[in-house]
């Protein structure tokens, strides 16, 4: 089952309207140019494609990683509440896009940011899906779906710029 295209969600919403739904990225000032004109486009692409039951604010952080709420630092992650009444949200970080630039090149290292923000929307999908797995096993399936929507992405787009 593909997390990202379950509607799974409509069960546990019935008569329940005026949840915010859809994305909003949260940019820091001193995120890269290119990598804001990026994730934008990719939003801007997601909210064509996909539904967003309940609304998903992502962060996007200047820093090399971003702190979990157990204090892990990771370039990626995603709040999982234990609610549908509690915003979830994502953080990933961007701080090293001067690294991978002149390591893997442009188009490669806006892609690993892409990438990054598809493997966290899988788990938002597997959260409002309920989905019971785990956590290797969701890991394994985010992996999965962040490769998988970067390439159903890759191929509508001619770069990620």
């Amino acid at each position: 089952m593909n997390p990202w295209l379950s509607e799974d969600w409509q069960e546990y919403f019935s008569g329940k309207d005026n949840i915010p739904n859809g994305i909003y990225l949260r940019i820091e000032k001193n995120v890269n140019d290119d990598v804001k004109k990026s994730l934008k486009k990719f939003a801007k692409w997601l909210r064509k494609n996909y539904k967003f039951p309940i609304m998903l604010p992502i962060y996007v952080k200047a820093t090399d990683y971003v702190k979990t709420k157990d204090g892990d630092y990771v370039v990626g992650s995603f709040f999982e509440p234990n609610d549908y009444f509690t915003e979830p949200y994502i953080k990933i970080s961007t701080g090293d896009y001067e690294d991978l630039l002149n390591e893997i090149g442009k188009d490669n290292a806006l892609a690993s940011f892409i990438y990054t923000l598809s493997h966290e929307i899988t788990h938002y999908y597997q959260w409002i899906n309920r989905v019971e797995k785990s956590v290797d096993d969701r890991e394994i399936e985010a992996d999965y779906y962040g490769d998988y929507i970067l390439q159903q992405y890759a191929d509508c787009v001619e770069s990620p710029q």
